[in-house]
């Protein structure tokens, strides 16, 4: 027993049309609806409007039944008149009525009540009231009030011992009210099976002309069988009459006027479509009997006829209710109804009205106004979503869910928000913050992709790791962005765009595709387009990656396999050359990009084939591959399968990107843009590792190339920098911080490379081809982000250090050599330095706070903390050195044990430090430099006197600054 919707009206067409019978003055206000245009008003006595239990062409699944409908009650007086019940054709079984104290009643086909609502209603607002029963009479039932059940009744009687027919709307005598809204299941099996909520929107073409799509109408327009309220009778009325040719067949798509969709509709974003309703108010004229026929569908998928009407002399309502994914348009798409007559003479068909209907579920639901909003959405097996959509804050939490977790806030306040452990991929567990205020957000323990993002003002800190696809972190506003991605088997991304541009190149290139997603192509359905396939002539070189664009047909479970086939007479051969997967999770109406399980050599001018096909069984629900509405690309051709492959009818071609391998044998490009400003930036041929970064207001043009060992170019200001690193045999290292231009090339440097600019002015250097050291430094206002991985070299080779005001988020993994993260200024520093073989830094100076480790060290592992607070730090396990330093008010705890090499802890300021080095086989040092006490011990030294090398050293590193006057520079060791 499959679950169905029988019926269902907003009372869009401000009339009866929709309905089986009207008593007394019934009105379709245009205001205070809920949704649409209209609702329906009862408000004096014997009005009524009784709805089709099932419209027409629906057959009854059966089972159990659910209805649901939005209630504004002007009045709450209790009343045991029903103001809402379904019918037999020997009356009511089962009826809502007002109860004492303003609450909902239920009562059973004797009119005895059964439930009582555990919550009141009020009269400001809409509620939207469901209704879970068995016609039976031993049934069960269950009431619903905004998404929360009020009680439960079982064993009760609600049948007359005959079929449902009617859903009947009353005025009870004392309580008028606005109806909208309203939708009929049948086939239920649980009360989980409802809706939860419902709207319906009508969509007209009222400003299409004669001509549309199809033939000409002999007489009318196509705009004035749009007009709301109905027009029948009217001598504009839209036709085809029998003197103007055989065969006669037209329609119009519901893209023109203002009341066009649902393409285009913002209500109907993210939303999930339920129906599509078509309603015509037809006749035919005189003569002998001809055939004539409603046309229905949508933009995507071209309309379907249906059986001879069998027209009368007189206006007549006819309806058709579809839930074919070949019928109803998806959100991209347009609604599109007409009219079709066979034969030269006789009958004219004649229509005065046609509405197309759309029945959906919002995407948005839960807090949409001032004040705060506390969600949780647990143990759900398909979507879970919280969100609030206004002032306020949202406290929510998403887990456990086998489908999607969304936690979202669009407007001020606050979000903090949770999601793990999913089995999902895509846009799996976002967590995102539209609007002012702060979001923290951690998604981890991923199977696909993770996503946390910022978009507005405000801050954002999140951490996305152990991914087995993609992760990727965004900030898209002001602010600041502390970020970190590891331990990824794909791609790891961390970007920040504000009011610029950020276009960077993954290690792949596109070299063939076609773009447009105008329409939709559904496949994966039983006997029609059970998969399609795309074609292209080949340009020489070697695909490695397909990126397509896949939406939804309702909610299918099961993930989409693309695949290249190389080509048999026009058709694909069946022979795949490489495939791969797209998870169910990702699928999202958006580009995805799906890594070839073999890369495919391509031969220019031959002729291959992208195949899309489902992994699950064949029908609805289904999906649908985006394309355009006409043979736009002229390469290839879009064919579909159905027992055997043939042309699309009507010619259309599907969205794909074909991407190469750009020849990068080390690691790839991070583009990095922080503030204002444009990057562009591209890698490629490396042995190594290429970063281009922006951090501050300006743009970056980088390229970096044939590069054996590392290369980076960074913009840390306000101006523009163009730079080039090439040919570098150890580590180059180019920095400017500060206002104005710099113009970098690095070559040909076989000792030590320093470049930097403090302040404001032009740096003009070059450090290349580095034997030794290599270091970049900003020292002034701004951020730094930097990575710093795969290096070669030894010593304080690539140093990334940030002294002054603003933020940092900085990454060490997986070093050779050693890697320097440092923040010298204010704000808060959040590093993490694991698996290094060489030398790990992370430290803050300044007031802020610190939060590090540094562990399973083959080298150095060194945290500190210099300024206002605390530190807490720990080394082990080291094979080489251990420091441990506090610089400025505060407590210093630190141990350093089992260390074969060096063993520091110091403290330079207010404040105590408490220091044990020991069982070093190295030197140990011990050093306090300020006001407070100290409390040392060094024992087991092998070294010389270090209590006098540590005065001697501090004593150098207090003194050796030179203050930048000009052209004066300062450089502060650390």
């Amino acid at each position: 027993m499959a679950l169905q919707i029988n019926n269902y009206t907003g009372f869009e067409s401000q009339g009866a049309e929709e309905a089986d019978s009207v008593t007394g003055s019934v009105t379709y206000p245009t205001t205070g609806h809920r949704s649409g245009d209209a609702c329906l008003f009862l408000d004096s006595a014997s009005e009524s409007y009784e709805l089709p239990w099932f419209a027409s062409g629906i057959t009854d699944a059966g089972g159990d039944y659910i209805f649901g409908t939005a209630i504004k009650f002007d009045s709450l007086t209790e009343d045991p008149t029903a103001f809402l019940a379904p019918k037999e054709a020997g009356g009511r079984v089962i009826s809502l009525r007002v109860g004492a104290s303003s609450k909902i009643e239920v009562a059973d086909v004797a009119g005895t009540v059964v439930i009582t609502s555990s919550d009141t209603v009020g009269t400001s607002n809409y509620h939207f009231i469901e209704l879970y029963f068995q016609n039976s009479d031993n049934g069960s039932a269950e009431l619903f009030i905004d998404g929360v059940s009020q009680g439960t009744a079982s064993a009760k009687d609600f049948s007359r011992g005959d079929v449902l027919t009617l859903l009947d709307f009353q005025y009870d005598g004392n309580n008028s009210f606005k109806a909208d809204d309203v939708y009929i299941l049948s086939g239920a099996t649980s009360a989980a099976d409802r809706y939860g909520d419902f709207a319906v929107k009508a969509y007209q073409s009222t400003d299409v002309g004669a001509t549309d799509q199809g033939d000409t109408l002999a007489d009318g327009t196509w705009a004035l069988v749009s007009e709301t309220p109905g027009n029948e009778g009217v001598s504009n009325d839209a036709q085809y009459q029998d003197d103007t040719g055989p065969n006669l067949t037209g329609s119009t798509i519901t893209d023109g006027g203002t009341r066009s969709g649902p393409s285009g509709d913002s209500d109907v974003t993210g939303a999930t479509i339920k129906g599509a309703k078509y309603v015509s108010n037809l006749k035919r004229g005189g003569g002998a009997g001809r055939v004539h026929t409603i046309l229905h569908g949508n933009s995507g998928d071209g309309v379907t006829a249906t059986a001879d009407l069998g027209l009368t002399t007189d206006y007549i309502i006819y309806e058709v209710l579809s839930e074919s994914a070949s019928i109803v348009p998806t959100e991209s798409e347009s609604m599109q109804m007409g009219f079709s007559k066979s034969a030269t003479a006789g009958q004219d068909i004649i229509c005065g009205d046609q509405w197309a209907m759309l029945g959906y579920v919002p995407a948005v639901a839960g807090f949409t106004g001032e004040g705060s909003l506390d969600a949780a959405n647990t143990n759900v097996t398909g979507e879970g979503v919280s969100s609030s959509a206004g002032d306020g804050a949202l406290d929510s939490a998403a887990a456990t869910l086998s489908g999607e977790g969304l936690a979202a806030h669009l407007g001020e306040g606050d979000l903090a928000s949770a999601a793990s452990t999913l089995a999902g991929e895509g846009t799996v567990a976002d967590a995102q913050l539209v609007g002012q205020g702060a979001l923290a957000a951690a998604v981890a323990t991923l199977a696909g992709e993770g996503l946390s993002q910022s978009v507005g003002e405000g801050t954002l800190a999140a951490a996305a790791a152990t991914l087995a696809g993609e992760g990727a972190l965004q900030f898209l506003g002001e602010g600041s962005l502390a970020a970190q991605a590891a331990t990824i088997a794909g791609l790891g991304v961390s970007k920040s765009v504000g009011s610029g541009i950020l276009a960077a190149d993954k290690p792949s290139s596109i070299i063939e595709q076609h773009t447009p997603t105008t329409t939709g192509i559904g496949f994966g359905l039983s006997g029609n387009n059970e998969k399609l396939a795309q074609s292209f002539t080949g340009v020489a070189g070697t695909v490695i990656n397909i990126a397509v664009v896949i939406d939804k047909n309702g909610s299918p479970t099961d993930n989409i396999k693309v695949s290249v086939q190389s080509d048999s007479s026009g058709d694909p051969s069946g022979s795949e050359l490489g495939s791969g997967t797209i998870l169910n999770g990702a699928i999202n109406n958006d580009w995805q990009i799906v890594k070839l399980s073999s890369a495919v050599d391509v031969t220019s001018g031959n002729i291959y084939h992208i195949v899309v096909e489902r992994t699950g069984a064949l029908g609805v629900p289904n999906f649908i591959w985006r394309g355009d509405a006409v043979a736009g690309y002229s390469d290839g051709e879009l064919r579909e399968f159905d027992a055997s492959w043939q042309l699309s009818s009507p010619p259309r071609d599907a969205t794909f990107k074909l991407y190469q391998d750009a020849t990068i044998s080390g690691t790839g490009v991070v583009g990095v843009k922080f503030g204002e400003g444009d990057l562009a930036a591209t890698a490629a041929t490396l042995a190594g590792e290429g970063t281009s970064q922006s951090v501050g207001e300006g743009a970056l043009d980088a390229a970096v190339a044939t590069v054996a060992g590392e290369g980076r170019a960074a913009h840390l200001g306000e101006g523009a920098l163009d730079a080039a690193d090439a040919t570098l045999d150890g580590s180059g290292a180019v920095a400017y911080t500060g206002e104005g231009s710099l113009t970098a090339q690095a070559a040909e440097v076989s000792g030590l490379g320093l470049s930097e600019s403090v302040g404001e002015g032009v740096l003009e250097s070059a450090a290349a081809i580095l034997a030794g050291d290599g270091v970049s430094k900003s020292i002034g206002e701004g951020s730094l982000a930097s990575a710093v991985a795969t290096l070669d070299g030894t010593g304080t080779v690539g140093e990334q250090v940030r002294q002054g005001e603003g933020d940092l988020a900085a990454q060490d993994a997986t070093m050779v050599g050693t890697g320097l993260a440092a923040h010298l200024g204010e704000g808060d520093l959040v590093s993490a330095a694991a698996i290094a073989a060489g030398v790990g830094l992370s430290l803050s100076e300044a007031e802020g706070a610190l939060v590090s480790a540094a562990a399973t060290l083959a080298g150095e592992g060194i945290s500190s903390a210099s300024g206002q607070g605390n530190l807490a730090a720990s080394t082990f396990t080291i094979a080489g050195a251990g420091l441990s330093i506090s610089k400025g008010q505060g407590d210093l705890a630190s141990a350093v044990a089992n260390v074969n090499g060096d063993g520091f802890s110091q403290s330079i300021g207010d404040g105590a430090l408490s220091s044990s080095a020991a069982t070093l086989s190295g030197t140990g040092r011990v050093a306090w430099l300020g006001v407070g006490s100290l409390e040392a011990q060094d024992s087991v030294i092998g070294g010389e006197d270090e209590k006098k090398k540590a005065e001697k050293f501090f004593r150098q590193k207090a003194h050796d600054i030179r203050y930048q006057v000009g052209k004066r520079i300062v450089l502060k060791y650390l």
